[in-house]
């Protein structure tokens, strides 16, 4: 069955930031009922489909395949810090590291100072922040689907009996 326009949006939206809930508002649903929404959207099999194939076009233009995002996610859970370094704590020069071991690196700063005080030489002082490792580890777990959107409803719901039909 074709989806409707609202589906066709929602669908547009989930591909900005693969966040259902807030994709279901932008799309028009009742903000209210988002968080049951937006999930549930996502379970329904023509709208599951769409948004596969909206993430493989993405990945095509983008001259990627599932293969590399995989690859990426199981270095960054992965990661070893050692390959980082040479001779105990000196850190590597960037162009010696391969591919993956650069990749580890969000980014660095050098800082000119004299480490050793009096002796009249200025050091240079690398501090290297990491990727973000747990980020990384989230993405891996919803792609295994180990880690899914989960609603929690609480409340009371009553019944009230009509006679005769009334």
């Amino acid at each position: 069955m074709p989806l409707t326009n609202k589906q066709r949006r929602f669908v547009s939206e989930y591909i900005i930031d693969c966040n259902a809930t807030q994709a279901a508002i932008r799309a028009g649903y009742a903000k209210k009922n988002a968080d049951v929404n937006g999930p549930r959207l996502l379970g329904t099999a023509g709208i599951a489909a769409a948004v596969a194939k909206e993430q493989a076009k993405i990945l095509n233009r983008a001259g990627l395949q599932a293969e590399q995002i995989i690859r990426v996610l199981h270095r960054h859970i992965n990661r070893d810090v050692r390959g980082l370094f040479k001779d105990g704590m000196a850190l590597k020069p960037i162009t010696d590291m391969t591919e993956d071991e650069a990749g580890l690196i969000a980014g660095f700063e050098v800082v000119r100072r004299n480490v050793d005080s009096g002796d009249g030489h200025q050091d240079d002082v690398i501090k290297i922040r990491l990727q973000d490792q747990p980020k990384y580890i989230e993405l891996g777990m919803k792609h295994l689907g180990l880690l899914t959107e989960q609603v929690q409803l609480q409340g009371e719901i009553g019944f009230r009996w009509l006679e005769d039909g009334k």
